[in-house]
This record gives structure tokens, sequence and C-alpha cells, in this order.
């Protein structure tokens, strides 16, 4: 499992196929998204009251970590070496 994550994760960082793939389905996502917070909004406004402020933390998080992501993919585009492995490399040499 840990390693299923791991590899999830460096394609995320470093392939954008995978990364043109996550945007796509989150994007989705979202729009349906709108579409159920609009109803709970308007049709159950107590449940609203209760699940806004978890839903806003929800969205920050995820667009604290969207632009963390898509910075450290322009970064990895800018070069010929992948910076996800130089950084691993650098972790393995330097040791703790």
């Amino acid at each position: 499992m840990a390693a299923r994550v791991r590899s999830l994760l460096r394609n995320l960082e470093g392939n954008p196929r995978t990364q043109y793939k996550m945007h796509r389905f989150m994007a989705r996502f979202w729009m349906a998204n709108a579409v159920v917070v609009t109803l709970v909004y308007f049709l159950a406004p107590a449940v609203w009251g209760r699940a806004s402020i978890y839903y806003l933390a929800l969205i920050s998080i995820y667009a604290n970590w969207t632009s963390d992501a898509t910075a450290m993919s322009a970064a990895d585009a800018c070069t010929d070496e992948a910076i996800t492995e130089h950084a691993i490399l650098e972790a393995v040499t330097e040791g703790p």
C-alpha cells in the first residue's frame, strides 16, 4: 500500500500525463461539487451552517496543495533532469 502511494505521489510530481488526468478529474469534481454546495446552501441552510467552515478548510488545503504541486511541476519542466530524482539522490548522498 505504501509503495503504491509513493508511486502515485512521484507520478503526480513528475509525470505530465498523471498530472493532466488528476487535474481533469478534479476540475469535474469541483464542478459537480459546486452544484451540490449550492443545493445544500439553499435547501438545507442549517446543514450548511455547520458544514461550511469544514468545507472552506478543505478547499483552502486543496488550493494550497495545488499551487505547490503546480510550482514543483513547472520547476521540474524547466530542466532536463527531474528535480524529484535530484532531490532523492541528494538526500541519499547527504544522509540524515
